[in-house]
């Protein structure tokens, strides 16, 4: 185990040196970091529910927006995640097998 040091900055937390591999890297280092320490910075304004993420975040306040940003090619229902929609579209390519 040692410690990092990135751009002048220390980080506290000893890290396995596998996870040295990151240094050219800081933010995924320290979005890496925060997978083990639980830490959570990012935080809801509308209902206060905290995000280790910025992008789990983003995607969290659709629900408060209603915004459905993926929109299915075949019947047009909208979804919130692309794997979502994903999963739907599948839907649609059985229905054809099916038939």
């Amino acid at each position: 185990m040692s410690s990092v040091q990135l751009q002048g900055e220390s980080i506290n937390e000893q890290v396995p040196p596998a996870e040295e591999t990151f240094t050219d890297h800081k933010h995924q280092l320290l979005s890496h970091i925060r997978s083990h320490t639980g830490e959570k910075p990012f935080l809801c304004v509308t209902c206060g529910k905290a995000f280790s993420y910025s992008s789990s975040l983003s995607h969290h306040m659709l629900l408060h927006t209603g915004e459905m940003p993926f929109s299915c090619n075949t019947c047009g229902k909208s979804f919130r995640s692309k794997r979502s929609l994903n999963k739907h579209e599948s839907s649609h390519r059985e229905e054809v097998l099916l038939v």
